[in-house]
């Protein structure tokens, strides 16, 4: 698949790696960084922040939405995820549903 493809050209997966970036590359990608912390973002380029810069990043999105329910500091979180290729942290999964719906309805 051409998803694979492109990590692998950059990363030396290994069988399960590979196994999950052949469904999907963010998968394979964030499974490489997990085990080795070297992280390729989907813009490209090397990402270099480790999961607690990461979550010192999200902690001001996190007390802005729990404080305020700023439905903004929900996106700007899952933005800081998605340049990092990272899932998504229970806490923000979550409220981002609980938007969602509450929104649909």
């Amino acid at each position: 698949m051409a998803g694979s493809e492109a990590t692998t050209s950059r990363q030396q997966l290994t069988g399960a790696e590979a196994e999950l970036a052949a469904l999907e590359r963010a998968w394979g990608s964030t499974a490489y960084f997990f085990r080795t912390g070297f992280g390729y973002g989907p813009f490209g380029g090397l990402r270099a922040r480790s999961l607690g810069q990461v979550h010192d990043a999200l902690l001001p999105h996190r007390m802005d939405f729990e404080e305020n329910e700023h439905g903004m500091a929900l996106l700007y979180a899952i933005r800081e995820c998605a340049e990092e290729n990272l899932p998504l942290p229970d806490w923000l999964s979550r409220a981002f549903v609980k938007k969602l719906d509450a929104y649909a309805s």
